[in-house]
């Protein structure tokens, strides 16, 4: 059973999806998908959370992206 459930934890996978705004600042973010346990799902949300606030996008940027834009990370369990 332990060789099963470590199989089944290497093929893991957490989406995550978020809003980022154009001064760096997130908002909305949610588990779209997980197979992980509830810890490791936790675990993905949290990387994303610590970082936050992120930098503040260039005129380039602004131009080229708007306001805000979606984000959507998916993390793998090995």
């Amino acid at each position: 059973e332990d060789a099963i459930r470590s199989y089944a934890e290497m093929r893991s996978k957490v989406v995550v999806e978020f809003f980022i705004r154009s001064d760096g600042t997130i908002y909305n973010l949610r588990i779209l998908n997980s197979n992980a346990d509830r810890l490791r799902t936790l675990f993905c949300e949290e990387a994303i959370r610590a970082r936050a606030p992120f930098g503040e996008w260039t005129k380039d940027m602004k131009a080229a992206l708007g306001t805000e834009q979606p984000i959507r990370i998916t993390f793998f369990y090995r």
